[in-house]
């Protein structure tokens, strides 16, 4: 039987997941539009290193969420 309560790693999880979206959507859009103008096209590469840090630390957040839903779950009795 599966435990569908929401625990604290999971929200922790989701909210990770949401802030790598967030990010990857903005600064997606941020270096197409950088792109588009050939006057502040040279700041490309300073918004793709923006925001790969930006979606590294949500990554970092969803690790953290899955190392709290590991150490919080507690294991299933099953009769054998």
């Amino acid at each position: 039987m599966i435990d569908t309560t929401p625990s604290i790693g999971n929200i922790i999880r989701l909210f990770g997941w949401a802030v790598v979206a967030y990010n990857a959507v903005s600064y997606s859009y941020a270096l197409v539009s950088t792109l588009a103008d050939a006057s502040v096209a040279a700041y490309a590469p300073l918004i793709l290193m923006e925001g790969s840090i930006f979606i590294g630390g949500g990554l970092i957040i969803v690790w953290v969420g899955r190392l709290i839903r590991r150490r919080t779950e507690q294991p299933v009795k099953t009769s054998a």
